[in-house]
């Protein structure tokens, strides 16, 4: 059985998560740890799926801090726009998740490529930021998304990847199913060369088809055609040469291989028709003239081969879903064209869908020794990680305060006790061993528990500790348990690296990528 995963899946568990982040009451935390140098410090072990890799991040946690609703971002991949390169136009028909079809300029400017000019190179950098599509002299057609403001963009600056913006009025103006782009498959020949010529665009947009026709049938095709009735509100109107089908009704179903030239008057009624492409399968009688709500024309070179298909600004038509093309003149080979259907909701509705923003942008800043403490400068870290949900400690009530500490506290009858950072503590009565992080208020030892240095007996109040690597010894008065319940929550993401060494006049920018 064939199947395939839609990229709006990837789209959904991002765009799922920001919003769970971004929500009233959420509890989600990047925590850091790992003071205990790696075996090769250069290359850190590469985490992997199982439980145990939980274990050891909790083992090694020191603090946590809340992931507020501004900290978190739908992401898209950066594509940057330079000069003489070919960029790939917008198919509603193509997978287009690997596909440079959007571009960045160096104004913080979003734009989706409507029309390559048939693979040619960009060399002019659009810069316009209206709804409409215009052509460029270089031929390329871009769509404007957004402006990218610099405080987005330094919240959550990561190379190769952007936040997604959004412009309220190219949001509000987007058209429903409209056709910006028709493409040339084959140019075919016999055309009349060095003009234009309309082009009739079919499918299930709308239309009007309000007037009726009188037609002159031989043989299966129209030989002659009159309006019967003019009909109504007509598009564009008062217009001419505008290109439109011919649509009978019989036993067999609906026939529209015919195609004319029409005139519409002031109202907007038809006033005046003439016969370009017979046809075949009419019959004698009445029928009625169809005109699409996309209007476009094709241009030919001098032997009359079509080189160019445009659509005039404001008759993109609205509402396709499908659709084909016809160029409504004599030939001696017709030309094949496509039309390229814009997304549900109409380029620009939607720039998270349309940009594939399947990576949510997490950012949070380390300032200093926030938190009272709990995010030391005393001691650097090898790891962070993200997590849902860790409880309050001894509780059943998820967290939400906004720093949390990991680790247990000891705290010492004396001051100033010259226990180093890293260093191994055993219990002198219990047998406890420990790992000490960091000291606070001069008589208070942060501990790691649970890691591969430590064993699994508890320090008790009343007994003697000493640092075996100092030697420096001091009495437990007490003991103070973490604020975060061990083991509890969901982790979402752990990354090992390199020593980050901290200090009391800096901060650390933490901007995670996660991609789906």
């Amino acid at each position: 059985m064939a199947s395939s995963l839609s990229t709006k899946f990837q789209y959904r568990n991002a765009r799922d998560l920001v919003r769970a982040v971004q929500s009233s009451g959420s509890s989600f935390y990047m925590f850091y740890g790992r003071t205990k140098p790696w075996a090769d410090e250069e290359n850190p072990p590469t985490p992997d799926n199982s439980l145990k890799s939980e274990y050891d991040a909790w083992h090694d946690m020191t603090a946590l801090k809340k992931i507020d609703g501004q900290d978190v971002r739908l992401g898209f991949r950066r594509i940057d726009w330079t000069t003489s390169t070919v960029y790939y136009e917008y198919r509603e028909d193509v997978d287009l998740t690997d596909k440079d079809f959007y571009i960045y300029t160096d104004e913080k400017k979003v734009y989706k490529c409507i029309s390559n000019n048939n693979g040619a190179a960009s060399t002019i950098k659009p810069t316009h930021t209206d709804n409409s599509i215009t052509k460029q002299a270089d031929g390329y057609k871009w769509k404007y998304m957004f402006t990218l403001s610099d405080s987005l963009i330094r919240k959550f600056f990561v190379p190769g990847y952007l936040p997604v913006g959004e412009n309220e009025t190219v949001v509000n103006n987007a058209v429903k199913g409209a056709i910006e782009n028709i493409r040339i498959n084959t140019g075919g020949s016999g055309y009349s060369a060095s003009t234009t010529v309309p082009v009739f665009v079919s499918g299930d947009g709308d239309e009007n088809a309000s007037a009726t026709a009188t037609l002159t049938v031989d043989g299966g095709t129209i030989v002659g055609i009159t309006v019967l009735s003019g009909g109504s509100n007509y598009p564009y109107a008062p217009e001419s040469n505008i290109p439109v089908a011919i649509r009978q009704v019989g036993n067999n179903g609906a026939v529209e291989t015919g195609y004319c030239l029409a005139n519409t008057d002031e109202n907007g009624a038809v006033s005046s028709i003439t016969l370009v492409l017979g046809g075949s399968g009419y019959t004698s009688g009445t029928a009625s003239i169809v005109q699409s709500s996309c209007q476009a024309e094709a241009t030919t070179n001098g032997t009359g081969v079509v080189t160019d298909v445009s659509i005039a600004t404001g008759k993109q038509g609205q509402n396709f879903r499908k659709a084909s093309a016809k160029v409504v003149g004599t030939s001696t080979s017709e030309a094949t064209l496509t039309p390229t259907i814009s997304p549900f909701l109409g380029h620009g509705a939607s720039p998270e869908r349309e940009l594939l923003a399947r990576y949510a942008l997490v950012n949070l800043r380390f300032a200093y020794d926030e938190g009272e403490g709990d995010f030391t400068v005393a001691n650097d870290f090898r790891r962070i990680g993200m997590m849902e949900s860790p409880l309050n400690y001894g509780t059943t009530t998820a967290s939400t305060a906004q720093t949390l500490d990991a680790k247990y506290r000891i705290t010492l009858n004396e001051s100033n006790v010259p226990i180093t950072a890293d260093d191994t503590i055993v219990g002198e009565t219990s047998g406890a061993i420990g790992l000490q992080v960091d000291v606070f208020e001069s008589n208070k030892l942060r501990v790691i528990r649970g890691n591969d240095v430590s064993n699994y007996i508890d320090f008790t109040v009343g007994e003697t500790v000493r640092g075996l690597s100092s030697g420096a010894s001091g009495t437990i008065a007490s003991i103070t348990n973490p604020e975060v319940q061990p083991y509890s929550g969901d982790i979402l993401f752990i990354n090992n690296r390199e020593a980050i060494t901290r200090r009391n006049d800096q901060i650390e920018t933490i901007t995670l990528v996660l991609e789906y």
